[in-house]
């Protein structure tokens, strides 16, 4: 089957892009009307539950609430539906209120104003650096000479920066510090923020060392030091200041902001009282992805005494992880204890068991979440219990959602609605709101089967049928699938002759052919997409001609060493970008989707000779 009849032509790509971008706007208001409707079904319910509320989640309704109410019908739902949100963030909101409490300086004018200009400006984008500095020319203690609500204001925008970066964790920190030290309480939903900041730290730390060990057989000594530190301190919150005479200079590398990153880690980690499910969800999640057992069995001892019942995100993470370990028994035992729990299952869950589901193996299972999620019919899901198989872990994509998202805190307040209003009418109202949660196949949902058929199952004509289907759904194919497919060939071509010479032609003629339809609707319109051509690409298309014209191999050499040869960095103005630009022959700077050009079209001339 040749894989070009399904490429995308001139008049598809628009309509493809258009499906895609109407389908998110979908998706984003379909879990608010699901709630909504939720919500209004059981007004009673909820109204009587929220007057045993205590008074101070009874704010005082403003001129405009008042008119609200008056002219809009829909007011007491969504009314409830805030006050339910407050009543689940309960710790936050309380923590709010006691710091209101706390009496205030006067600051001096100018520079509060200047703090405020910050704060709110006119263009409405905030930049962390300026606002740090303007907070700094206040009088101390900085957190008494704001206003109460400037003060939440600000916190919330240092926790949540569109565009985080190590210092603005550090300012994060540093603030929250100066927060606790002036006897104000932190929230728990603060200090998760905090601690997921230590986390994506650790990560990046992670990152850099793997990146210098690639460079250097040799990595220098400081970021050997720091990764193992960074590691043996967040995992235990053990904080070190001893310096000794051999180590000071790379102990200096830890700033006092990280190491302050590091002591809330400790201080929500190890502390049970400041610990809820959200707190356990992000230790839990941080020590299975380490591998850290130790951590792993603190995290969720609460869970298995019964002092804190899981919820979704909880089951999320336990069905990922046994997928990990090739459990599919577990896998499947772990969803229908979620079903069980009366938790709605939404596109994300389907994408985690379908993720699960493929790492383990079970074909038949996973084939079956597949079409459940293309029929978008939740009844039609039938998973059968089989043996786990040992296998290689399949490279694919994750769910995408972050369980801070807007739609995942959506998904909390309705399965606390469903909680709140069970009785013997709950189960046929789970299923409404079921029926109500129709899937709608996304990226990971098509990423997962496309890298299981094209890795695990080692069964290229399957990948190739699901195109059609990527293709009505507005999903294209990108450098990640064409990724897979070549790695399919590296992996197969020797034991099936599913993966033949003319297939991989087709495969190669039709990256090409999508990458100068994009290059055409670029100059046309000006709408890019991310490159096809990247080195990542290059590479796996290379070992899959070795593969395959394994009587050829010379010849695959002359293109990767040429290939190779054009990608030796060359002294270039500061500013640029080496990942965007290589030499030929140690000349002029290309771009390196030329170059991976230049070997696609070499290889594909080898296909025809």
């Amino acid at each position: 089957m040749a894989l070009r009849r399904f490429g995308q032509g001139a008049d598809t790509l628009p309509v493809a892009l258009a499906m895609t971008e109407g389908r998110k706007e979908n998706l984003e208001n379909k879990y608010a009307r699901i709630l909504n409707n939720l919500v209004s079904q059981n007004l009673s319910a909820v109204e009587a539950f929220l007057a045993e509320q205590p008074a101070d989640y009874d704010d005082t309704m403003t001129q405009l609430d008042h008119l609200q109410h008056l002219v809009d019908d829909t007011y007491p739902v969504t009314a409830s539906i805030k006050r339910l949100a407050k009543v689940l963030n309960d710790n936050y909101h309380r923590v709010t209120l006691q710091r209101r409490q706390v009496p205030r300086y006067r600051p001096p004018l100018a520079d509060y104003n200047w703090f405020l200009t910050q704060l709110y400006p006119k263009g409405g984008r905030i930049r962390i650096s300026t606002l740090y500095d303007s907070y700094n020319a206040l009088p101390s203690p900085k957190p008494l000479h704001i206003l109460p609500q400037h003060l939440e204001d600000f916190l919330s925008a240092l926790m949540g920066p569109s565009d985080e970066t190590e210092a603005s964790r550090a300012i994060f920190a540093r603030v929250l510090d100066q927060v606790e030290q002036v006897g104000m309480p932190i929230s728990q939903h603060e200090l998760n923020a905090a601690l997921g900041m230590a986390i994506r730290e650790y990560y990046q730390d992670m990152t850099f060392t793997s990146k210098m060990m690639k460079q250097s057989t040799e990595s220098p000594n400081f970021v050997v030091k720091l990764s193992e530190g960074l590691k043996q301190q967040q995992l235990v919150g053990d904080i070190k200041n001893e310096q000794t005479a051999d180590d000071s200079s790379q102990n200096k590398v830890i700033s006092p902001a990280l190491e302050s990153l590091l002591s809330l880690y400790k201080k929500i980690g190890m502390h049970k009282n400041n610990q809820d499910i959200s707190t356990i969800n992000i230790l839990y999640r941080f020590a299975l992805k380490t591998n850290d057992t130790e951590l792993a069995a603190q995290a969720s001892q609460p869970l298995r005494n019964g002092n804190i019942a899981p919820d979704r995100i909880t089951f999320l993470i336990e069905i990922v992880e046994a997928g990990r370990r090739k459990s599919v028994n577990e896998v499947k035992q772990l969803y229908q204890e979620m079903c069980a729990r009366n938790y709605v299952v939404d596109i994300v869950v389907m994408n985690v068991l379908l993720k699960a589901l493929t790492n383990c193996n079970d074909r038949e299972s996973a084939e079956s979440v597949y079409s459940a999620i293309l029929s978008q019919e939740p009844k039609n899901l039938q998973v059968s219990r089989s043996a786990s198989h040992q296998v290689e872990k399949v490279e694919s994509v994750g769910p995408g959602v972050s369980s801070e998202s807007h739609q995942m805190n959506q998904l909390r307040l309705i399965d606390f609605v469903l909680h709140l209003t069970s009785g013997k009418n709950s189960q046929a109202q789970r299923s409404q709101v079921q029926n109500a949660m129709r899937f709608y196949p996304d990226k990971y949902t098509f990423g997962t089967m496309f890298g299981y058929y094209c890795l695990e199952a080692g069964d290229i004509q399957s990948a190739i049928r699901m195109l059609p289907t990527m293709h009505e759904h507005g999903e294209s194919l990108t450098d990640l699938h064409y990724v897979m497919l070549y790695r399919g060939f590296a992996r197969h071509a020797a034991e099936s002759k599913q993966w033949s010479k003319s297939l991989l032609h087709d495969v190669t003629q039709q990256l090409l052919m999508q990458h100068q339809e994009q290059q055409r609707l670029k100059s046309e319109t000006g709408i890019s997409s991310p490159s096809l051509l990247t080195r990542k690409l290059c590479g796996n298309m290379l070992k899959a001609y070795d593969a395959v014209y394994w009587s050829s191999k010379s010849k695959v050499r002359i293109i990767r060493d040429e290939y190779e040869k054009g990608l030796q960095p060359v002294k270039i103005s500061s500013g640029a970008d080496d990942e965007d630009l290589a030499s030929i022959g140690g000349s002029s700077p290309v771009p390196v989707q030329e170059l991976v050009y230049r070997a696609a079209k070499q290889l594909l001339n080898l296909s025809l000779k």
